[in-house]
C-alpha cells in the first residue's frame, strides 16, 4: 500500500509541471463573432481600425468603431433628410439608395433595420458620387495630441482633403473605445462623428 501511495503522489507530482506548461500554451479564446473580432480595447486601437476601415472603403466595419452618440447623430441626420450636413453636395433622401434608385421592399427593410448597413450604404454612395468629406490612408496618423483617462484627440494627415483632421476617442462604460468626432477647419466642430454647419 505504501509502495503504491508514493508510485501515485510521485507520477502526480509529475504530472502537475506539464498541465501547467499544458494551460500556458494554450491559445486565446478565438472571438465568438465578428464584432467581438475588432480591437477597440485602447484609444489608439479604435482610432487605427476605423482609419483602416475608412480608407479600405470598409465602412461596415468603420461604423461599428463609432460610439452610440456618433451613430445616433448620423442616422438622425439622415432620417431627417439633412444629408447634406454630412456630404455637401449630395441631395435629400437619397443617401442610403443612390439618385433614382429604388429598393425593393425586403432589400429595403434588411438596409433600414441595422444602422450599419444605412452607413455603409451611404457612405459607398457617397464615395461613388466623389462627395466624401474627407480621405484617408491606412496608417496615416501621428501620435495623440491629447489623452486623458476616457477621451484621446489625434492629429491624424489625410490622403489629400483636408489635409490634417483631428480624430476624437471616448471610452464607454464596458471599458472598450469608440471614435466620437472628426473635425477638420471647415467642419463643425461640434457634430458628430462629422458634419457641416
Amino acid at each position: 500500500m505504501r509502495i503504491f501511495l508514493a508510485l501515485t503522489v510521485a507520477l502526480a507530482a509529475l504530472a502537475l509541471p506539464v498541465a501547467a506548461q499544458e494551460a500556458k500554451t494554450k491559445t486565446p479564446p478565438q472571438p465568438r463573432t465578428y464584432v467581438d473580432s475588432i480591437d477597440r480595447s485602447t484609444s489608439e486601437a479604435a482610432l487605427r481600425g476605423f482609419v483602416e476601415a475608412y480608407a479600405a472603403g470598409d465602412y461596415y466595419r468603420a461604423w461599428l468603431l463609432l460610439s452610440p452618440e456618433a451613430k445616433t447623430d448620423f442616422t438622425t441626420r439622415l432620417y431627417e433628410f439633412n444629408e447634406a450636413q454630412l456630404f455637401p453636395g449630395m441631395e435629400a433622401s437619397t443617401g442610403v439608395r443612390g439618385p433614382g434608385a429604388e429598393l425593393a421592399d425586403d432589400i429595403a427593410k434588411e438596409i433600414y433595420l441595422e444602422g450599419a448597413l444605412i452607413f455603409d450604404r451611404t457612405m459607398v454612395h457617397a464615395r461613388s458620387e466623389g462627395l466624401l468629406p474627407f480621405d484617408l490612408e491606412p496608417g496615416a496618423f501621428s501620435s495623440a495630441t491629447f489623452e486623458h483617462e476616457d477621451q484621446g484627440r489625434y492629429m491624424v494627415e489625410a490622403k489629400g482633403r483636408p489635409a490634417v483632421i483631428l480624430i476624437s476617442t471616448i471610452r464607454l462604460s464596458d471599458g472598450s473605445w469608440r471614435v466620437e468626432r472628426v473635425v477638420w477647419a471647415t467642419s463643425d466642430p461640434e457634430a458628430r462623428p462629422w458634419g457641416f454647419k
